[in-house]
């Protein structure tokens, strides 16, 4: 069975776009986050990160509420 991998760093930029090139950097094969669940109309409005990570990414995006 795979090991999870932990890590805790901070990191300056674009959230969406810093998780997507940390994922790639690291050889990730999937990416699982959080997601706020406020709703589709606050996503259109306030945009969502979770939102711009599945458009970016180009693997797998598990989003868990």
């Amino acid at each position: 069975a795979a090991a999870a991998v932990q890590q805790q760093a901070q990191y300056l930029g674009e959230v969406a776009e810093t998780i997507v090139a940390k994922a790639a950097e690291l050889g990730c094969e999937a990416i699982a986050m959080g997601c706020s669940g406020k709703g589709m109309l606050a996503g259109l409005v306030l945009g969502s990160v979770a939102r711009k990570v599945i458009h970016l990414a180009t693997l797998p995006v598990t989003l868990v509420k």
